[in-house]
């Protein structure tokens, strides 16, 4: 289900080293790399200041909606996901109105290799 509400967004962006681009063909391929993912309790929270400090190194998604959105009592309206090599799940920061703050998502994948690949190829002389 959460898969479902992060293709459904209003915006996603690519974010590497706190420039923000767009490219389909990475974010068809992160749609991909969802598909047969599960949801699972995340015991990271988010501090604000550490989220977006951290954000402006390395390779992010950004995912924005239009109206506050809500998973399994989760409240955003902002989604931010850190891509690491070599990682078995997916650690989504939730901020509302602009707040990172609280407790993550996390969805379990099979791994972000071949994505994270994918970005440092085309991104990584930028």
């Amino acid at each position: 289900m959460l898969r479902e509400i992060i293709e459904n967004s209003k915006d996603i962006k690519i974010i590497f080293n706190d420039k923000y681009y767009e490219d389909r063909d990475i974010i068809e391929f992160f749609f991909k790399i969802l598909e047969g993912s599960y949801y699972s309790p995340s015991y990271v929270t988010a501090d604000h200041n550490l989220v977006i400090n951290d954000s402006k190194k390395g390779f992010w998604i950004e995912i924005n909606y239009k109206e506050i959105m809500s998973f399994k009592d989760y409240r955003f309206s902002k989604l931010l996901v850190p891509i690491k090599p070599k990682c078995n799940w997916l650690t989504f920061y939730r901020a509302v109105d602009g707040i990172f703050d609280g407790k993550c998502l996390n969805l379990n994948i099979s791994s972000t290799t071949d994505l994270y690949n994918m970005l440092r190829s085309k991104f990584n002389d930028k």
